[in-house]
């Protein structure tokens, strides 16, 4: 980074139209253009033990709650169409709460922290599910312990400027 730049991550929405795809770049020939992307057929989706389904409303919903440890195949879906989402999962403390979770990045993202050390250094990262566009669905697999989870959305709202979990995009669930 030059001049003490900092990296910042940004969403900038687009609109795909129709149109001559050949004038959208000089490679064109070489590089296929895939016009409509095609949903997985019921019939070929794997069977799924956990569900979470993101939404335009910035919510997560796990489903089952408590969830049974071990390996365990996750459908993430999300149901929106407005916007993006990822899946940041921790295990946390016992007794831990998203609004106590909601408050703290509040806090953090306030530049002005609290005197007491923040809740987030109490986190053990877990997993990372990439950014996934409204009305897609993907399947992981994920291999947990018994305790308290949280999953959280920091992707930042072009519209707000600001990161989903501090408009409430986070949910903690229990592993049994």
């Amino acid at each position: 980074m030059e001049d003490g730049a900092e990296e910042f991550m940004t969403l900038a929405p687009f609109t795909v139209t129709g149109g001559d795809a050949t004038a959208a770049s000089p490679v064109a020939d070489a590089v296929p253009v895939v016009a409509e992307a095609s949903p997985v057929p019921v019939a070929s989706a794997p069977r799924s033990d956990v569900t979470l389904i993101m939404t335009d409303s910035l919510a997560y919903i796990v489903a089952p709650d408590p969830i049974a440890a071990g390996p365990q195949l996750w459908e993430l879906n999300n149901t929106g169409q407005i916007h993006a989402h990822h899946v940041v999962m921790y295990r946390i403390p016992e007794g831990t709460t998203a609004d106590d979770i909601v408050a703290n990045f509040t806090t953090l993202f306030s530049g002005t922290p609290t005197a007491e050390p923040p809740l987030v250094i109490q986190f053990t990262y877990v997993a990372y599910a990439a950014l996934q566009s409204g009305g897609t669905t993907t399947w992981q697999e994920y291999d947990l312990d018994p305790g308290t989870y949280v999953v959280i959305c920091f992707i930042i709202d072009p519209e707000t400027g600001e990161p989903h979990v501090l408009n409430g995009m986070v949910t903690t669930f229990e592993v049994e």
